[in-house]
Parts: structure tokens; sequence; C-alpha cells
């Protein structure tokens, strides 16, 4: 039973001390500056522009970045 009581109250010290990461969104925001909105038969929809979106390297930061936290 002290053995059971001593493992919670360590893991209870231990879950104080974990501090989710903050994903920085900056990146991601550039590379959404190549999405326009758009329509196709009267159905509003996002067009992307993705021969510039690869070219300006933006999506792979974004992706470089958003992988960092995993």
């Amino acid at each position: 039973m002290k053995h059971l009581i001593a493992t919670a109250f360590i893991g209870l010290l231990l879950t104080n001390y974990v501090v989710a990461k903050e994903i920085d969104w900056r990146e991601y925001e550039k590379a959404l500056k190549f999405v326009q909105q758009g329509e196709k038969h009267g159905t509003p929809l996002a067009v992307v522009n993705y021969a510039a979106l690869k070219q300006s390297g933006q999506i792979k930061k974004a992706y470089q970045k958003i992988s960092l936290l995993y």
C-alpha cells in the first residue's frame, strides 16, 4: 500500500513539470498566402497555387517547423 501511495505521489509531482509545446504557426500562415478563395459551378472552394507554393519552399518550412514538436 505504501508503494502505491509513493508511486501515485511521484506521478503527481512529475505531471506538474510536463509542459506542452505551442506550435509556431508563422511558417504555416506564410504558406496559406498561396491559397485563394475561388468558385466552381457556383460552389465556393479554396484554390491552391501548388507550383508557386512548391517553388517558394514555404510548405516544406512549415512541415519542418511542425515536425520539430514530435
